[in-house]
């Protein structure tokens, strides 16, 4: 197929090997813990958050561009997924991040605490952390990396101890 996530051999290669691809039912989302007292309360901050992603890049720059950008949990091989619901999420769109983090009571960032990533150590949380700072560092928002083993984190998101991960 030759749609979002497929891949194509090189030239050289067409004529000796065929590729076949399918995608995954995998899908990884952002966890915000809305009994944290800055996040949960201030859907404005949230929204910021979220215009301020750039999720297509994301899948290009940390995945290859081995994914597809969805606007659901659901994978888009499962019934239900965002195409047959038509749900549709605000794409990313910095002046839009920026209007809401203003709306949300800190224009600029300004007067906004840290906020606290949380992950495990090792794999690829670094680098999704750091591509996740660059893009809310771009409407001012900052953000630490609070990272802790695997165990640890099971336990702190089971506590509710966090307040921004990513899941899948």
């Amino acid at each position: 197929s030759d749609g979002p996530g497929s891949f194509k051999l090189k030239p050289e290669y067409d004529k000796n090997f065929n590729i076949y691809s399918e995608p995954d039912v995998g899908t990884y989302w952002l966890v915000i813990n809305l009994k944290d007292p800055l996040l949960g309360g201030n859907v404005k901050l949230r929204k910021a958050m979220a215009l301020a992603i750039n999720r297509q890049g994301f899948i290009d720059d940390m995945l290859n561009g081995r994914g597809v950008k969805i606007d659901s949990v659901v994978p888009v091989t499962i019934a239900g997924n965002h195409i047959d619901s038509k749900v549709v999420f605000p794409d990313y769109n910095v002046e839009e991040a920026k209007k809401a983090l203003a709306e949300a009571g800190y224009p600029g960032g300004k007067g906004l605490p840290t906020i606290k990533y949380a992950g495990q150590t090792g794999g690829n949380t670094l680098r999704q952390f750091e591509y996740l700072r660059r893009n809310w560092a771009e409407i001012g928002i900052q953000v630490e990396p609070d990272f802790t083993t695997y165990s640890a984190s099971l336990k702190r998101f089971d506590e509710g101890n966090f307040q921004i991960a990513m899941t899948g």
